[in-house]
């Protein structure tokens, strides 16, 4: 690997000295000069992605994969645990703040200032119906205001996402931001920090990649608490003007690579493009029934009855969503329930009910509505279900209603 970056680095000198400074002339006057980019900058990306193209071109053509015997791993305790590759790849997510004074870029990341705080802008009407009314009623009668009414005019409204660790990541294009008026609303999305300068917080962490709230990166910059992990929130975005986020609120922290920052904003966009889905009202079915149940709690024979078909329906089944999945639900009809309490209360012959099937009784009584999964459903030992020849064990159901067409 050391080779192929070294000769990347060669092939990329000798490019250099073809480079001529009319090209870069050209370049500007053509190109760079109306899209607000700085030659050096430019010829910064240029040469960055030029070597590391060059470096995974050599690769591929002069190394194959190294076998890693896992049996072989092992820590002397002599020399201390490199952080190299994890270095590496923080430099490739972000890179160093634009200067101050730059054209603001898709990709930066800001916070806000220490000691600055963004307030409220006091509508003027408000505030002359306010004094109006005061002056009708006296000067003895007190009118409790809000606080912002007395901050400064043409500040935006604070909002909750403003605290010490809060981060915004710009996705507007950088091509827009720079033929915009400073008046131009700029799309953010907010990132919410983690100080992870402990190692507990290291090792229980995903530092990089997709997480429940969003896409998440760990920004090893240099300071005190460094490094935090950013958790951008795909579902709070805002619009705020440039003049505000070049004004000398937010301080620009870093850059981050432009292929992360799109994986950001596809990310938010995902989230923003969600479409929602008419309800659609799903198909009653009526059906009929056949009701079986137990009249002692001794293994005698089931009794059995048959709605007609003629006469009333049992049940209708329908569905319904329940959380991720969807059943079929049935709603046992009025008629249905006291007809089957007639037909078991008859079969006892005067005689008391056994526990298991008064309670059968009272379950009968109480609900109507009955959830399917797997096209049965029990409550107790009642048990409904869609009639079929896979589900016919009746042994551990004091009564069985079989529903069918």
């Amino acid at each position: 690997m050391v080779k192929a970056t070294k000769g990347a680095a060669e092939e990329f000198l000798i490019q250099c000295d073809d480079l001529e400074v009319h090209d870069l002339r050209l370049l500007n006057l053509a190109r760079l000069a109306a899209e607000g980019e700085s030659i050096s900058k430019y010829l910064t990306w240029l040469a960055s992605e030029s070597i590391a193209s060059k470096i995974r071109r050599i690769s591929f053509e002069t190394l194959s994969d190294i076998p890693v015997d896992q049996g072989s791993i092992s820590v002397s305790g002599q020399a201390t645990q490199s952080k190299v590759l994890f270095e590496l790849f923080s430099d490739v997510i972000f890179g160093p703040a634009q200067p101050a004074g730059s054209y603001l870029q898709f990709g930066e990341v800001l916070t806000i200032k220490a000691g600055s705080h963004r307030a409220s802008k006091a509508p003027a009407l408000k505030r002359r119906v306010v004094s109006e009314i005061r002056s009708k009623i006296g000067s003895r009668h007190r009118i409790r205001t809000n606080q912002r009414e007395h901050q400064p005019e043409g500040r935006p409204m604070a909002m909750h996402w403003h605290a010490p660790n809060r981060y915004l990541l710009i996705l507007t294009p950088a091509c827009d931001l720079v033929r915009c008026s400073s008046s131009k609303n700029v799309l953010c999305v907010v990132g919410i920090a983690e100080d992870l300068s402990k190692l507990k917080d290291q090792i229980s962490e995903k530092l990089y990649g997709k997480h429940k709230q969003g896409l998440r990166h760990l920004l090893n910059a240099k300071g005190p608490g460094a490094p935090i992990l950013i958790t951008w929130q795909k579902d709070q975005t805002l619009m705020l003007p440039l003049r505000e986020l070049i004004g000398g609120t937010y301080r620009r922290v870093a850059q981050m690579n432009e292929l992360y920052a799109h994986e950001v904003k596809e990310e938010v966009l995902r989230q923003l493009g969600r479409v929602g889905t008419q309800i659609d009202p799903p198909p009653p079915f009526a059906l009929h029934a056949q009701l079986r149940w137990k009249t002692s709690s001794n293994n005698q024979p089931l009794q059995t009855a048959e709605t007609e078909k003629d006469g009333f329906y049992a049940a209708v089944l329908s569905y319904a969503d329940q959380g991720e999945d969807k059943y079929p639900v049935a709603i046992l009809s009025a008629e249905f329930q006291r007809w089957a309490i007639a037909k078991i209360e008859a079969s006892m012959q005067g005689q008391a009910s056994f526990t298991k099937l008064e309670n059968c009784l009272n379950t009968l009584r109480q609900n109507t509505l009955f959830t399917l999964k797997k096209n049965l459903a029990h409550k107790g030992e009642l048990q409904v279900r869609l009639k079929d020849e896979e589900n016919e064990n009746l042994n551990s159901f004091v009564v069985d209603i079989a529903l069918s067409l």
